[in-house]
């Protein structure tokens, strides 16, 4: 096995990495046949495509698909300095992946790979609008491995979070929009890729891990899910769900949160959320004409007593694992002010527009009846009716107003203000 890249050299001072030579990405490794006989090449291959293996062979600590076929897998982890990503491609040709500010290909940061004749290929690209990426003249990643086994490529690499260069998109702490492209024909040269052999998704590559806290004996578990919704050959589809909440005959701590999405459909999930019904209003009747789920993505679609439920509980999105409560503090049910009902939102991202897929995703909620020392609660900050931002501007202001009604409900204990006047 071979590889071929760039190597791009690092700045201690100021660890930015500087432009490689052109001869470094043109060349690649080159291996002098002349000064070994056949056996020794051979030892030399094997053991080199030995160590390959197991260097790719470790799982890293996360993972996603990346598109709704199952086509686009990749796996990450970083340090403080750098993230690896191992993606493995269904296609025996070329393939790309990027990062971008909105899930479109212009002013995006690419990285073009395949496998040519038992030699990985990697490149450093951008793009300025849709269209023939141009290769960035600082080659900012590094090939760790490559292989093109039974139809499905694999390429592992890494780089830094910040390269300094204006070309590179920075790989910083919040949600970032992951591109991929995957050649329609199954040819390495470098081509359209269709709209069906594109798409983005919204990744948290670098959520950063807590220790997972023990478990009190006395723990319980209690699922709710999707009932088996049919996906819509549709780009993105809300699909919510009117269900009862759980009931207790005394007050019962919520304290672990986790998510429970199907393995055939993690490239299609993009965000499930609970909102609780904290009303008196008897919904009896949605169950008993079993008429319980509802196309939410406008208002309209939905009875005024459904779409009423708009307290979140929980929330999950791509990227994200399992949610702990801290130690001194869990999330009330089974008390007077409990909720009812409950209404489960699920979003379907689908630009593949696939059809013939179901869905029972949701969540495992972990309850305990020994109390801990804090009721959680939580607060909901930000525009009621979505953000609307206009095109081409610089700067812009999305500003939220609470009544004294609503601050009023709020306990806040300081001696600089007082809310609700």
């Amino acid at each position: 096995m071979l590889v071929r890249q760039g190597r791009p050299e690092v700045d201690a001072g100021r660890q930015c990495i500087s432009n490689p030579t052109p001869k470094a990405q043109s060349e690649g490794l080159r291996l002098g046949v002349q000064a070994f006989d056949l056996k020794m090449i051979r030892k030399a291959a094997s053991l080199i495509l030995l160590l390959a293996l197991i260097a790719c062979s470790n799982a890293l600590t996360q993972s996603a698909y990346l598109d709704g076929q199952e086509r686009f897998y990749i796996e990450w982890e970083y340090t403080d300095t750098n993230i690896t990503i191992l993606a493995r491609v269904n296609t025996t040709g070329w393939f790309g992946i990027g990062f971008s500010s909105n899930g479109g290909m212009a002013g995006a940061d690419i990285i073009t790979a395949s496998v040519v004749n038992g030699t990985a290929l990697l490149q450093d690209r951008y793009a300025e609008k849709n269209g023939y990426p141009a290769v960035d003249n600082s080659q900012d990643v590094e090939l760790l491995f490559g292989s093109e086994v039974d139809g499905v490529t694999t390429i592992k690499f890494t780089r830094k979070h910040n390269t300094c260069d204006d070309k590179d998109r920075i790989v910083g702490t919040d949600t970032m929009r992951v591109i991929y492209a995957i050649s329609p024909d199954g040819t390495d040269n470098l081509s359209y890729h269709t709209p069906y052999s594109r798409g983005a998704k919204s990744i948290y590559l670098r959520r950063k891990f807590v220790a997972k806290p023990a478990m009190p004996d006395d723990a319980f578990t209690y699922e709710i899910k999707a009932n088996d919704v049919e996906i819509d050959a549709y780009h993105t589809m809300y699909h919510c769900q009117l269900k009862r909440a759980p009931k207790f005959s005394t007050k019962h701590h919520l304290i672990k949160v986790e998510p429970l999405i199907e393995e055939e459909n993690k490239g299609l999930v993009h965000h499930v959320v609970i909102y609780a019904c904290y009303d008196a209003v008897d919904r009896e009747h949605y169950f008993d004409g079993n008429n319980t789920s509802f196309d939410c993505l406008v208002q309209a679609n939905m009875p005024p007593d459904v779409y009423s439920c708009k307290t979140p509980i929980t929330v999950w999105g791509v990227g994200g694992g399992p949610m702990y409560y801290p130690e001194e503090a869990g999330f009330p049910f089974g008390d007077e002010d409990s909720p009812d009902y409950i209404v489960m939102e699920m979003h379907y991202d689908n630009p593949q527009l696939l059809s013939g897929r179901r869905d029972s995703s949701g969540f495992r909620l972990t309850f305990t009846p020994t109390l801990r020392k804090y009721d959680a609660g939580i607060l909901t900050l930000g525009a009621v009716h979505g953000i609307a931002i206009p095109p081409k501007v610089k700067d812009f202001t999305s500003s939220g107003f609470c009544t004294n009604t609503c601050t009023q409900r709020i306990a806040l204990n300081t001696h600089e203000s007082k809310f609700g006047e």
